[in-house]
């Protein structure tokens, strides 16, 4: 039996700022319509996102939504594109969730480009803030994954882009000009305590992964910047064996580097990661080891989970899943819905994923502001995590072995009774609107068993969960 309790102190004074996801607007636009996409699916989506409550939104814009011309002072809100992306961002304010605003497109292709899109982007982002009320807006970033737009001289770049990709691309010292300009206008605009610049987030192999955020701290550390990164590598060291620019330690390994590169007050967060299989693609997460689709498995639900624990525990501050659930986006349509999300696309009825259950227990179990734990005593088959909240001690336990595991949480003395939360994949059920699991009380010094690839978190406090709590007052 394992024994697990909380290390003797937090893994950081920095600011937790929970779990999220990707979550545009695109769904009430009439691309989606054209799916059969109406009112009672807004309605059934928009009840889930009440219930998750986002921790945090990341959204795309292009800004030829709002300006057609490109034109700073001509910005409106006119268009399909632009409606949805606002009241969007509106939803997600109502839920308490903070927004993540990336620019997405137009991508400069000229030197000259540069500058004059980050100062739309910048109009857009004041605008948005002040005329349209929406205070929510958190953090800004300057296009998705840069790292294949923006290229770094390196040999590990050469290698991995080849050598023509070079000329046909910006360098690194366009994407540093501007994220410094858009640091300098938040100031400018009077938004820097609002809203706080992004850099780095970055995609790419591990390895580019490490060249992209070492150079992004050697640029922008004198900046008061969050730093992000992408990662859809898969935990089977096979995989990368044979070919060393793609070589990859672990998610928790990675986040341990990082951290230990950013010091203990930059803040660091995971904006896009999921599980991936073979045949992995930008609308399709691939298969698993018997050929069913890993992102619909139990399999691939565990190891969001795992992720999450894991990089969490070496100082990760945030993170927001690929995606809140199966879209039609604008820059794809060819290809349909992208089916990354936590639940299906309409023409599957919008059935949850097996990763929505686990990912929502955990979203509900680690919200933004609570001071997170490593855990002692979990050995290699449990991930862990725990945290505290006020008057509320937590640990979450998941066996991601092959057998039971039998483990009893250590709450530094407590004695009483505590709550556990259960996500077992055998009680999955095959259709469900709301998060799934299983509650029930016992004495905190009881032996729980854990089947596999099963998750719980267990609070020591018999007052109720806070959600549960909120919900009742209002």
């Amino acid at each position: 039996m394992k024994i697990l309790k909380l290390d003797s102190k937090p893994v950081s004074l920095r600011p937790f700022y929970g779990l999220g996801a990707q979550a545009d607007g695109h769904i009430y636009d009439s691309r989606n319509a054209r799916y059969g996409v109406g009112k009672q699916d807004w309605e059934l989506i928009e009840r889930r996102l009440a219930r998750l409550k986002l921790a945090n939104a990341r959204m795309f814009l292009d800004l030829r939504w709002f300006s057609p011309g490109l034109e700073a002072e001509g910005l409106g809100t006119e268009s399909e594109d632009a409606r949805c992306c606002v009241e969007q961002i509106a939803r997600h304010r109502k839920n308490g969730t903070l927004c993540n605003l990336v620019l997405f497109q137009p991508i400069p292709r000229r030197p000259d480009e540069v500058s004059k899109l980050v100062d739309i982007f910048m109009a857009l982002v004041e605008r948005l803030a002040d005329r349209e009320g929406l205070g929510n807006i958190r953090w800004i970033t300057l296009w998705n994954e840069p790292d294949s737009q923006f290229l770094h001289e390196s040999a590990l770049m050469r290698r991995v882009f080849g050598d023509d990709a070079f000329a046909g691309r910006l360098g690194w010292e366009h994407y540093a000009s501007a994220n410094r300009q858009a640091y300098r206008e938040l100031e400018l605009r009077g938004l820097s305590r609002q809203v706080q610049l992004m850099v780095a987030d970055c995609v790419w192999g591990a390895q580019v992964r490490a060249e992209r955020m070492r150079l992004a701290l050697e640029t922008f550390g004198e900046m008061d910047v969050a730093y992000s990164y992408h990662n859809y590598n898969p935990e089977n060291p096979d995989f990368y064996r044979g070919n060393p620019d793609f070589a990859y330690e672990g998610m928790g390994q990675e986040a341990a580097k990082f951290r230990k590169w950013l010091g203990n007050e930059r803040p660091l967060l995971l904006t896009e990661f999921n599980a991936v299989g073979d045949g992995f693609s930008s609308s399709f997460m691939g298969c698993g080891p018997a050929g069913a689709e890993v992102h619909g498995s139990v399999e691939g639900a565990v190891t969001v989970a795992d992720k999450v624990l894991k990089a969490a525990a070496e100082g990760v501050d945030g993170f927001t899943i690929w995606l809140v659930h199966d879209i039609v986006i604008p820059c794809a349509e060819s290809v349909g819905p992208f089916r990354h999300g936590l639940w299906r696309y309409k023409s599957e009825g919008w059935h949850p994923r097996p990763a929505y259950h686990y990912y929502s227990a955990l979203m509900d179990a680690f919200r933004p502001g609570c001071a997170i734990y490593r855990v002692r005593g979990a050995g290699t088959t449990l991930g862990a995590l725990g945290c505290i909240e006020g008057e509320y001690r937590r640990l979450a336990a998941l066996n991601t072995g092959r057998r039971p595991a039998r483990v009893r949480f250590e709450f530094g003395g407590m004695s009483g009774s505590m709550s556990l939360r259960r996500v077992d994949p055998a009680r999955l059920p095959a259709v469900s609107d709301m998060p799934a699991y299983s509650e029930e009380t016992a004495d905190v010094k009881a032996e729980i068993v854990l089947a596999p690839g099963e998750l719980v978190i267990a609070q020591a406090c018999t007052s109720g969960w806070p959600q549960d709590r909120q919900a009742k007052e209002a």
